[in-house]
This record gives structure tokens, sequence and C-alpha cells, in this order.
């Protein structure tokens, strides 16, 4: 269902002038085409789309972190090994 236009000018200026009535000041060019997207092919393959996207940065994100993670656990790995050596030596010495 479509609302009607109640403001002169292109539907883009109108939609830019009512969003900013409604307080959404940052409407550009990105939402224009996101609108234009939903229109054209519907808003659940737009969704599943985005959706899409963020599953994907969250991969990237998440292996990231992964990674750091791993690298702190062998080092302290690492550490750990080389305190039981030195206790175990220094219980050798006593």
């Amino acid at each position: 269902m479509r609302c009607s236009q109640t403001t002169a000018g292109s539907g883009s200026d109108a939609l830019g002038r009512r969003m900013k009535l409604v307080g959404l000041e940052r409407y550009n060019d990105m939402d224009e085409s996101i609108i234009q997207a939903i229109s054209t092919v519907g808003f659940p393959i737009v969704a599943t789309l985005g959706l899409g996207y963020l599953l994907l940065n969250e991969q990237k994100n998440h292996k990231a972190e992964t990674d750091s993670l791993k690298e702190a656990i062998n080092s302290n790995t690492l550490i750990m090994t080389e305190l039981k050596q030195l206790l175990q030596d220094k219980l050798k010495g006593e």
C-alpha cells in the first residue's frame, strides 16, 4: 500500500521533507536507494539481503576476535609452561 503525496515536487524531495518533519534528518541517497529497492523488489527480499550482509560482517568480526583470543591463549600457555619449569627446577634445587 502506497501513501499519496501531500506535498508538491518530486517523490524523493517530498519524502525527504516528510522524513525531516518526523525527525529523520539523516535522510540521504543511501536511504533513498533502500526505499527504492523495497518498493521495487519488496521488503522481504531487501530484509533478507540486509541480514545476510550483517551476518557476513559478524563472521568477519568474530574471526578477527577469535584469532586474537587464540594468540592470547597461546601466549598464556607458553608463560605457564615456563613457570612450571621454573617451579620444578626450584623444587629440585631445595
